[in-house]
C-alpha cells in the first residue's frame, strides 16, 4: 500500500496527512517534556492515522569500554552460564534481551527498536527486516527526534525501501541530531543514495549489500571532493559487499586526493583489480598535480584573498567614520571649556584638579592594523589540500604530499595479485618518510580474500610498519595476533578487523 507524500510540516496541521480526518492537536510544547519515545511514538502514529500498529521496543547497548574492562580482569573459572553465553565476536554491541511482550503482536505490525546506553540515554534507532518502510514513518520520525538531543544513530537494515524513504531520511539529519546513518542491505532501486551527502552534518555511513555500481559511487564520491558536501564532516564511508569495479575505485581515488577528513574506507568484497586499488594506494603518496586542479587551487585563494579585503576596506571605512567622529566631539569640548572659562571671571577657590594624562591618538597606520586583525579572524587562515605546506616543487611542477588522513583501509575479498602487495608496501615506506607532526597515516590495511602469495618479505615490513603506526599513534600493536598464528590469513590481514565480511 502506498501512501500519499506529504512534508514535515503538513503533519502539524489540525487535519491528518493521512487519513484526512481531523485530529485534536495542541502546540509544539506538548511534547516538550518527552521522556519515553516508545510511549510516545506509536502514540503519535496513531494521533495522524497512521495505518500500520507501530511497536517500539526497547533495549540497551552493552557499553565495549566496560566489556574490554571486564576482559582485563584477571582471568578465573567461568560460571556455567558464561560457558553457555560467551560474549559475541561477530558483531561490536551486544544489546541486553528484553523481557517478552505479554501480548502477541500482529503479522502487520511495524517493530521498531530504541537503544538506550548504560546512562538510560537514547542513542540508536534500529529498524530491522521490515517489508516496507513507507516515507511517512519517516517523517513521524523525524517530527519527534528533534526532542531527543542524545539520539545520533539510525539503523535501517535488510528492509525494503524507495527513493522517497532516503529522500525523507535525508531531512532527518537538518530536523534531529542525527550523524550516523546504517542502510546494510536495505536496496533502493533508484539508487539515491547521494542524498544523504547532502547534508554537512553526517559522520558515519554505512551503505554494505545495497547494490551500489560505479555510476552511484560517482555520485558518492562527488560529495567528497573538497568543498563538497560532506567533504569536511564524513569521517567513515562503508561500501562493501556492492557491485563497484576499477571504474568506482577510480572515482573515490580522485575524492581522495583532495579529502582530508575521511579516515575509514572499506571496499571489501567488491570488484576491484591491481588498477582500481593502486590508483586509491596513489592518492596516498605524493602525485603531481593537474592543469585544473592547479588553476583552482588559484582560484580559491584569490576568492580568499578578495573577501578578505572586502573585510578589510569595510572596517578601515567604519574606523575613519569613528576618527572623524572624535575629532569632531574633541572640538566641541573644547568650545564649551573656552567659553565656561570666559564666564568665570572670579578666580576658582576649589582645590586644584591632576592635569589628566593625554589621550592617545591613534594613526592612520593604527587603524589599518586594527581592520586587518580584524579582517583576519573574520576570514580565519586559509585552508586547501594544496596550499604552500602541502606541496612540493620540483623540476617547474607543483607536487602534492598526498591524502596523509586515511587511517583504515579495506581491500579483502576483492581480485587484488601481488603488485598491489608491492604497491603498498610503497606507500607505507613513503609515509614513513614524509609524516609531520600530527599526520597519521595508514594504521590499519585488510588484504585478505584476494589472489596474493601465502608468504613473502613484503608481508612482514607491512607488518612492522602498521605496528609501529600504531604504537606511535597511542594504540594497540597486534603483534600478538600475528605471533600466534603464521598462517595466510593473519600475514594478508595485517591488522584483522573486528567484523569480517563473509564473500558472497
Amino acid at each position: 500500500m502506498k501512501l500519499a507524500g506529504s512534508s514535515t510540516r503538513s503533519l502539524r496541521s489540525r487535519r491528518s496527512v493521512l487519513t484526512d480526518k481531523a485530529v485534536s492537536y495542541k502546540c509544539d510544547r506538548e511534547y516538550e517534556n518527552i521522556q519515553e519515545f516508545e510511549v510516545c511514538f506509536p502514540d503519535l502514529c496513531r494521533k495522524y492515522g497512521f495505518p500500520w500498529s507501530v511497536y517500539v521496543k526497547k533495549e540497551t547497548v552493552r557499553d565495549e569500554y566496560l566489556d574490554n574492562q571486564n576482559l582485563s580482569k584477571p582471568k578465573g573459572k567461568l560460571k556455567q552460564k558464561d560457558k553457555n553465553h560467551p560474549p559475541s565476536l561477530n558483531s561490536t554491541r551486544d544489546t541486553a534481551t528484553t523481557a517478552s511482550t505479554e501480548f502477541q503482536l500482529d503479522e502487520d505490525t511495524l517493530v521498531i527498536t530504541s537503544l538506550y546506553d548504560n546512562c538510560n540515554r537514547f542513542v540508536e534507532l534500529f529498524l530491522h527486516k521490515l517489508d516496507e518502510i513507507p516515507p511517512e514513518l519517516i517523517k513521524l520520525i523525524g517530527f519527534l527526534a528533534r526532542y531527543y538531543t542524545d539520539l545520533k544513530r539510525i539503523k535501517i537494515q535488510f528492509c525494503r525501501i524507495d527513493a522517497n524513504t532516503i529522500f525523507e531520511l535525508s531531512k532527518l539529519f537538518s530536523l534531529s541530531s542525527l550523524t550516523e546513518v546504517d542502510l546494510d542491505g536495505s536496496i533502493a532501486t533508484a539508487g539515491n543514495y547521494g542524498i544523504l551527502l547532502d547534508n554537512s552534518r553526517v559522520i558515519n555511513i554505512s551503505l554494505s549489500k545495497c547494490r551500489i555500481n560505479d555510476p552511484v559511487c560517482e555520485i558518492i564520491a562527488s560529495k567528497l571532493c573538497f568543498q563538497g558536501p560532506a567533504e569536511r564532516t564524513l569521517c567513515s564511508l562503508n561500501l562493501s559487499s556492492n557491485h563497484i569495479t576499477d571504474t568506482g575505485a577510480k572515482y573515490l581515488s580522485n575524492a581522495l586526493r583532495s579529502n582530508r577528513t575521511l579516515r575509514y574506507l572499506n571496499l571489501a568484497d567488491n570488484r576491484i583489480t591491481d588498477e582500481g586499488a593502486c590508483g586509491i594506494l596513489e592518492s596516498l603518496k605524493e602525485f603531481p598535480l593537474t592543469r585544473e586542479e592547479s588553476l583552482n587551487k588559484k582560484q580559491r585563494y584569490m576568492d580568499y584573498e578578495k573577501q578578505r579585503l572586502a573585510y578589510y576596506f569595510k572596517y578601515l571605512e567604519d574606523f575613519d567614520k569613528q576618527h572623524i567622529e572624535e575629532i569632531h566631539r574633541g572640538k566641541s569640548s573644547e568650545r564649551s571649556k573656552s567659553m565656561s572659562s570666559r564666564k568665570s571671571s572670579r578666580p576658582s577657590t576649589a582645590r586644584p584638579q591632576k592635569e589628566r594624562k593625554d589621550i592617545k591618538v591613534f594613526t592612520f597606520d593604527d587603524y589599518k592594523t586594527r581592520a586587518e586583525m580584524l579582517a583576519g579572524e573574520m576570514m580565519g587562515p586559509f585552508h586547501d589540500p594544496y596550499q604552500f605546506n602541502n606541496v612540493k616543487i620540483r623540476d617547474e611542477k607543483c607536487y602534492s604530499i598526498g591524502n596523509l588522513t586515511l587511517c583504515y583501509l579495506n581491500l579483502a575479498f576483492n581480485n587484488l595479485s601481488y603488485h598491489s602487495v608491492v604497491k603498498l608496501l610503497d606507500v607505507l615506506q613513503y609515509q614513513k618518510d614524509t609524516k609531520r607532526q600530527g599526520q597519521i597515516g595508514l594504521m590499519r590495511v585488510i588484504l585478505k580474500g584476494n589472489d596474493i602469495p601465502i608468504s613473502c618479505a613484503e608481508y612482514i615490513k607491512i607488518d612492522e610498519m602498521l605496528n609501529k603506526c600504531m604504537m606511535t599513534s597511542g594504540g594497540r600493536a597486534f603483534t600478538e595476533f600475528s605471533a600466534k598464528r603464521k598462517s595466510r590469513l593473519s600475514r594478508v590481514s595485517m591488522i584483522p578487523e573486528k567484523v569480517l565480511l563473509s564473500p558472497r
